[in-house]
């Protein structure tokens, strides 16, 4: 009896160890049978992704502009001397400093830009998930079918996209507002000391680097919710 007991678990081990063998292998040819279709739908998601992200930065970078051709700063004259490696004369770094609060409305609605691009960029994240899934299903999915039209899910994204920048806005407009405030005890008012407003410079800045860092992290991972 012990014998046939062992010869049952001897077969039946075998059994499952070259099933097992067998859905790795068939895994395998899978991925290497797709590897052509999976680039070239990656390659599709990556301008696509680009393009949307483009679109939803630009009215940013427009007010940019406007704010770049209404305020007092030479913008023009500045972005030549970056382009030629020149020396800033004293008298453009003069108007610059005549002009803090400009600046910051100008860095602020740069960064703006900058950060929409990038999270917008990350729908691709949706988008390889809906191409990995459809590989899950032993299915290629067509280079057209993919979500790139999806108003539910571009629509969702814009919406999560309002309430991410809420959360950046938020920490960034309510530091820039204590700088502003330290600025002007230290500058306009003379209550502070230039060695008392650079300390609290940096602790502030700091502090606030600290709390964006944790709020880009928590960002992360919205596409989940998305999808």
């Amino acid at each position: 009896m012990f014998s046939i007991f062992k010869k049952y678990h001897k077969k039946s081990f075998f059994s499952e160890f070259s099933s097992e063998w067998k859905k790795i292998l068939k895994d395998i040819l899978f991925v290497y049978k797709n590897f052509i279709h999976w680039n070239i739908s990656k390659l599709i998601i990556s301008i696509w992704s680009i393009i949307l992200a483009m679109g939803v930065a630009f009215p940013f970078f427009v007010l940019a502009l406007i704010v770049g051709l209404i305020d007092p700063i030479p913008w023009v004259s500045i972005i030549g001397y970056v382009l030629t490696g020149t020396d800033i004369s004293l008298e453009l770094i003069g108007s610059l400093a005549q002009h803090p609060y400009w600046i910051a409305i100008m860095v602020f609605l740069i960064a703006t830009c900058i950060v929409i691009f990038l999270l917008a960029s990350s729908y691709s994240l949706i988008l390889q998930a809906h191409l990995i899934f459809s590989y899950t299903k032993w299915k290629k999915l067509g280079f057209k079918d993919n979500l790139y039209f999806s108003k539910t899910h571009i629509s969702t994204l814009m919406w999560i996209l309002c309430w991410n920048m809420a959360y950046l806005i938020a920490p960034i407009f309510i530091g820039l507002s204590i700088m502003l405030w330290i600025y002007v005890l230290h500058i306009d008012l003379g209550i502070i000391s230039g060695e008392v407003f650079w300390i609290l410079t940096l602790i502030i800045t700091f502090i606030f680097a600290f709390i964006m860092s944790f709020v880009v992290y928590k960002i992360l991972f919205w596409y989940i919710i998305l999808y």
